[in-house]
């Protein structure tokens, strides 16, 4: 309900401000409550529900964008921020952080709630000890010769796909509202108009495709593995974004779109799965 662009622009900050703030909290969640056998699957349902998301706003977009108007769009979107603060209220304290601040009773039961969450049985008499090193952690020891490589690589790599990911969302509804087609056409003008619902509709469809590369980037880290998935999406990623060049009908574009948009997906959640694989428990926090 803002009443001009700059109350706008602070809330968006605001807001894209603390989605970073979460980002960091929620990986590590998954990777510490999951048992390391389960821990492929819980990043795939981690990064499924972001791209689900994204692909259902787009659909409620679509049918609701144009009939309410985007300010009674945006608190519409905004409902399930009410059961997810309810969630976020019962979930116990990060065993990792109980551990090294030296809250024993607190961290056994966080580590019963991990034991009941995982299925195994928790003896009663459990005893934790902390390696005390105030190396362990430390971005010294992340960028030391024997995970310096990993570190820059995994970083450069993910920072490459977010960049696209972002990319991709503002340059999607120009080129729906454009009909953009390749160089052939002349690049068209940033006007700031609502978008029709063919528009929405083909939104919608494009975002869906992230969701199928979610699916083939699970599948591919359990049955090939991580390394060979991850170079041949990077190649398909760059392969796409250079036949958006070419202009053959619209229909071809947005299929390249469709495209682009699965295998981001399906380098983004690979990356996920060998961030907290290549870095040890101690650097896990630091490095994500």
């Amino acid at each position: 309900m803002a009443p001009n662009k700059w109350v706008f622009l602070a809330a968006r900050t605001l807001t894209g401000a603390c989605i970073g703030v979460n980002y960091g909290p929620i990986i590590l969640y998954a990777t510490e409550f999951a048992e390391s056998k389960y821990r492929v699957v819980g990043m795939a349902v981690m990064v499924m529900t972001a791209y689900s998301s994204t692909a259902a706003v787009n659909l409620l977009a679509y049918f609701l964008l144009n009939a309410i108007g985007w300010r009674w769009f945006i608190l519409v979107v905004s409902i399930p921020i009410i059961p997810a603060l309810v969630l976020t209220a019962t979930l116990p304290e990060s065993p990792r952080y109980l551990c090294v601040s030296g809250k024993d009773e607190e961290l056994k039961k966080t580590l019963g709630f991990m034991a009941r969450l995982n299925k195994v049985k928790l003896e009663d008499d459990v005893e934790v000890v902390v390696y005390q090193n105030e190396e362990l952690g430390s971005y010294s020891m992340l960028f030391n010769e024997t995970n310096k490589r990993s570190v820059i690589s995994l970083s450069v790599a993910y920072s490459a796909n977010i960049f696209l990911d972002f990319g991709l969302i503002v340059f999607l509804p120009l080129f729906f509202s454009s009909k953009y087609c390749g160089t052939e056409t002349i690049t068209p003008e940033h006007r700031c108009q609502m978008l029709t619902q063919e528009d929405l509709w083909n939104l919608s469809l494009s975002s869906a495709a992230a969701i199928i590369g979610v699916i083939i980037g699970f599948l591919s880290a359990s049955f090939i593995g991580r390394v060979i998935p991850l170079r041949v999406g990077n190649l398909f990623v760059l392969a796409c974004l250079l036949a958006l060049l070419v202009c053959i009908n619209h229909f071809v574009t947005f299929t390249t779109v469709a495209l682009l948009k699965l295998t981001d997906a399906t380098v983004n959640i690979l990356l996920l799965i060998i961030q907290p694989e290549a870095c040890a428990t101690c650097l896990r926090a630091t490095a994500i």
